[in-house]
């Protein structure tokens, strides 16, 4: 049998996933039954759940280049039928068994999704058609089955593995053209039967914050050194920048202000300060607020953050979707628990057992003569 490869996990990416899913949770428990409105104007500024989702498209684009590059080094070359089979063992399992229980309140509950709705959830094209509450939130997970379909074939083809400066190149093409989209799709440019590939969620328009991602992971991975010196050297001042570049460009938006600029560039700015703060998290896990990142609880709920995505929804509808009252299990907060529960039951009682499959396909490396051996990036503190 084939030498398998152990997985490599860099530091603090579990804690942003915990964060990402957080502010989520945070935005939509305002659309959640008896949520106080009180609350509502702090909650829609502290927890922006486009923000959130921001984050997550970040840390892919990050996570999946990263990967492919250390592959591609570990054993000459990069497995596209490798790749999709560990992808599709970690998101389809749990994506098709939500489908399914939807399928099943569909059919006793006043639940009704329409064809249109669940060819575009069934074909991964949410993010270019309209959804209901309970499917509504599936464009995000579109939105990544299509930067899976075409960045690694592209990684490949191009042989970009070796060719760092093309890499940048080509990721420039998306971080250029989601601002432009942006635009044309405010101001309606496109005619009305095109509208709908730059409506808000669609991939088009995200896919900076994926190309960002994925140009931090070329760098750390061929210059960790220069990587270290721009951000570690002086951490507090790039990270009071990168956070700067998040709050903003969010609080312009949220003001209504300077659209001109906040339309196509938002997005973009918050991907950029992110992708700062992230890489920097990575390179000094126990630099100040990074701990946090990297705690126990932090780290557990950011390994549940994607079964949590998916399982949320259901507890955050309206009750009258399924023909209930207002139990407290379906009424803000009590949505929380049962959400958590379920996400939980679902990571370790099914989803795991895919999981586990996974190492069958990693390559170990061939053996090389030790003097070849490239060294590891390694945790400095500044």
């Amino acid at each position: 049998m084939e030498a398998q490869a152990k997985p490599i996990r860099l530091p603090s990416l579990d804690g942003w996933r915990a964060l990402s899913i957080l502010m989520v949770l945070g935005a939509h428990s305002t659309h959640a039954t008896g949520f106080p409105e009180e609350l509502r104007p702090l909650f829609l500024w502290v927890f922006d759940g486009a923000l959130g989702v921001r984050f997550f498209f970040c840390i892919s684009g990050f996570l999946i280049t990263y990967l492919m590059l250390q592959e591609a080094e570990r054993t000459g070359r990069m497995s596209l039928r490798d790749f999709y089979v560990r992808r599709t063992l970690r998101i389809l399992p749990v994506y098709f068994l939500y489908l399914a229980v939807l399928l099943g309140l569909q059919c006793t509950t006043p639940l009704k999704l329409t064809a249109g709705e669940w060819a575009a959830s069934l074909t991964f094209t949410a993010d270019f058609a309209s959804g209901q509450w309970l499917n509504g939130h599936l464009w995000s997970l579109a939105v990544e089955e299509q930067f899976y379909l075409l960045w690694p074939v592209l990684f490949v083809a191009g042989g970009l593995a070796s060719r760092w400066r093309q890499a940048l190149l080509v990721l420039a093409l998306p971080v250029v053209l989601a601002p432009v989209l942006r635009v044309a799709g405010y101001l309606q440019w496109l005619p009305p039967a095109w509208q709908w590939l730059v409506n808000p969620y669609s991939f088009l328009l995200h896919c900076d914050a994926l190309g960002m991602g994925c140009c931090a992971a070329f760098l750390l991975h061929g210059h960790a050194g220069r990587v270290w010196a721009w951000l570690c050297l002086r951490p507090g001042l790039v990270c009071a920048a990168a956070l700067g570049g998040i709050v903003i460009p969010t609080a312009l938006a949220r003001l209504f202000l300077a659209g001109f600029f906040t339309v196509p560039l938002t997005p973009t700015c918050q991907a950029l300060g992110f992708v700062i703060l992230m890489v920097q998290s990575v390179l000094l896990p126990d630099w100040g607020a990074y701990r946090l990142l990297n705690s126990a609880a932090a780290g557990q709920l950011g390994v549940l953050s994607y079964s949590l995505y998916i399982w949320q929804q259901l507890f955050c509808a309206s009750p009258a979707t399924f023909g209930l009252n207002q139990p407290w299990w379906l009424s803000f907060p009590g949505w929380l628990a049962p959400a958590l529960a379920v996400a939980a039951c679902s990571y370790y009682a099914f989803e795991r057992p895919f999981l586990s499959l996974r190492a069958r396909f990693r390559r170990a490396a061939p053996a090389r003569p030790a003097q070849e051996a490239r060294p590891r990036i390694v945790n400095q503190a500044p």
